[in-house]
């Protein structure tokens, strides 16, 4: 019998090739998870895997896609970063894509103006969907709310008063 993991009814599994490095995580073993344990909902970052390896992801309905990486990558890889966008949009569909901000090293506004104006470079116009703003709205909180529990209708923030933010 092989060995269980704790907290875990999955066999340990022996990796051939070596430790994985600190922070990676094997594609296979997240797959086999959101196999097994189907009422979990996984999320993972844009770049843990290569855009091919996650659109094979997509196949399983509790895996989602947190776009924090690649929405940092649009402004230096404009190019390679938008045509992984359009490989997961086509492949998850942006009810389970979402945004993601990477704060404190990343600004949150910037990233959601740039996504907000964001446009296809032209190399790849007309072999993806333009973002429209049912999809952004998605992208920008619909997910995350619906996948979380949250009423986004309850979310609203009041304007500045003496530089607090209180909600409604």
């Amino acid at each position: 019998a092989e060995p269980v993991r704790a907290g875990s009814a999955l066999p340990v599994r022996v990796r051939s090739a070596g430790p994985l490095p600190a922070g990676a995580v094997d594609v296979t073993e997240v797959a086999a998870l959101a196999t097994a344990l189907p009422k979990i909902r996984f999320v993972v970052g844009a770049a843990f895997a290569p855009t091919a390896s996650l659109v094979r992801q997509a196949r399983l309905p509790n895996v989602y896609v947190l776009l924090t990486d690649l929405l940092i990558a649009l402004r230096r890889h404009r190019v390679s970063a938008a045509e992984a966008l359009g490989e997961l949009l086509a492949a998850y569909g942006p009810d389970r894509l979402m945004f993601g901000s990477g704060y404190p090293l990343v600004r949150p506004a910037r990233l959601i103006r740039d996504l907000m104006t964001f446009r296809y470079p032209d190399e790849l116009r007309g072999r993806f969907p333009e973002l429209d703003d049912d999809v952004r709205a998605a992208l920008l909180g619909g997910t995350a709310a619906r996948v979380h529990g949250f009423d986004l209708a309850c979310a609203t923030v009041r304007p500045r008063r003496r530089g607090v933010l209180s909600p409604t």
